[in-house]
């Protein structure tokens, strides 16, 4: 994966305030100088997204219960169309920031009569292994101060701009592979699936923590213990 750093334009009062002038290196150690404060960004996100390899897998999947039958296994391995990658298209917000090439979605909805059978072309034999994927896997991480004055790479907030036809062929697989999503993930997981928003959770949560601090008798009481997954869903493993 190719990564580029940038930070967001800010008005010139907010960006001298969330500059990133030095950070902490993983001894602690207050670090200055772009290229050192560079070096630093770039080892955090090289291992964030690195796999620390996996000894056996086979062991790992025994405990996974089959839930993909061999029919639903066949209709996924159908042939991607134009209309496929066309779908996928529509579905993209027209004018989030747009990666390297610097075009949005909104460009390639608008003129794909003229586009439409060559960005078709190539995502799908993207997505049939006929095209490397490094031609287009070049992704700007937009940092975004979480605090004043951040110290620490988990101080910021990493958006990743993809390349727009990076972004086409991943939501075609994402369509393809939602028709059997439902048989993947438990129902206790409200994410994912459509018609389960994350949103219920923050609600439960809410609902739980309420009580907890409202309740004024008996003789048992409880606690609330809060993990930090640290991004585990952007992780390689």
């Amino acid at each position: 994966m190719h990564i580029i750093f940038t930070i967001t334009t800010l008005p010139y009062q907010r960006k001298q305030l969330n500059r990133i002038s030095c950070l902490k290196d993983s001894d602690g150690r207050i670090v200055e100088g772009d290229a050192r404060v560079g070096r630093i960004a770039h080892d955090y996100f090289v291992h964030l997204f690195a796999t620390q390899g996996v000894i056996n897998e086979e062991d790992i999947l025994l405990g996974v219960d089959k839930c993909i039958i061999d029919l639903m296994n066949t209709d996924l391995d159908r042939p991607f169309t134009k209309e496929d990658i066309f779908s996928a298209l529509l579905l993209m917000s027209p004018l989030k920031a747009s990666g390297e090439d610097g075009l949005g979605a909104v460009f390639y909805q608008h003129f794909w009569h003229i586009l439409g059978d060559e960005v078709a072309g190539y995502c799908i034999g993207l997505l049939n292994g006929e095209f490397p994927i490094n031609l287009i896997n070049h992704t700007y991480i937009v940092l975004i101060p979480k605090v004043k004055s951040p110290r620490s790479m988990m101080n910021f907030c990493p958006i990743s701009l993809c390349n727009v036809l990076y972004k086409i062929a991943s939501n075609a697989l994402v369509n393809r592979f939602q028709e059997v999503l439902q048989f993947c993930i438990d129902e206790a997981q409200s994410a994912f699936v459509p018609g389960r928003p994350i949103s219920d959770n923050i609600v439960a949560a809410y609902e739980f923590f309420h009580s907890m601090k409202n309740r004024t008798s008996g003789n048992e009481g409880s606690f609330a213990l809060k993990l930090d997954m640290s991004k585990a869903y952007d992780r390689i493993e």
